[in-house]
């Protein structure tokens, strides 16, 4: 399925390093879209759907092991300098990052749709903006791969763009917790789902963290 995205089968150079870490964050937001689904789809309370875009978006997270099982290594062996090797690895291992965090964020969706549990009321808007809000960041970081081919000039006002989303969804999800935690005193809230709403919205800010670090990764690469 996936193997449409790529006109390469390894990785030789800086350029095919470039594609290869495009691609990825294009396939994590495939990824990212079906999650966001999932999450909609509990503030909604229509339920039935959340176990089918979770079963697509392990799919195509499998088929993206699979091409990319090999890459860590690849980039290693590649002929170019190997200090920038190193800065390649590590956006590439901070990429990875985001797509695992993907996948047990969906996880947790999962739990939550087991237990028969909810997102409350009050705390529909702060998972809506951290869904925007990440969204853009990922659209961010992409776009900062794609400036680092074209004009290296406009990746740092990206970055920078991204730190200041990094930031509001810390507010969002201290305020997100403290309604969590207001409501499970009040008893509104069983303790099952209030504990799986809790890992949630730390594994949202978890994924905000890891596009933020992946991102600044790349000032590494502009010093060359």
């Amino acid at each position: 399925m996936l193997d449409k995205y790529f006109g390469f089968l390894r990785i030789n150079d800086e350029y095919s390093v470039l594609d290869s870490l495009i691609e990825h964050i294009r396939i994590d937001d495939q990824e990212f879209i079906l999650l966001s689904k999932m999450i909609q789809k509990v503030i909604s309370k229509e339920t039935a759907e959340v176990e089918l875009f979770y079963n697509k978006l392990i799919k195509i997270n499998e088929e993206s092991k699979r091409i990319f099982e090999n890459e860590a290594e690849q980039i290693i062996q590649a002929n170019f300098d190997n200090q920038k090797q190193y800065d390649y690895l590590r956006t590439f291992q901070r990429i990875e990052n985001i797509s695992s965090l993907i996948i047990t964020t969906a996880q947790k969706i999962i739990i939550l749709e087991k237990i028969n549990g909810f997102i409350p009321e009050n705390c529909n808007q702060s998972f809506s903006n951290y869904l925007k809000n990440i969204a853009q960041m990922h659209e961010y970081f992409q776009d900062a791969l794609v400036q680092y081919q074209k004009n290296k000039k406009n990746i740092i006002p990206l970055i920078n763009k991204i730190e200041e989303i990094n930031k509001t969804n810390k507010n969002e999800w201290s305020q997100c917790l403290l309604n969590i935690f207001a409501l499970a005193n009040e008893g509104s809230l069983p303790l099952g789902t209030s504990q799986c709403l809790e890992a949630l919205c730390n594994q949202m800010q978890s994924m905000s963290n890891a596009i933020h670090e992946a991102a600044a990764s790349m000032e590494w690469l502009l010093i060359y």
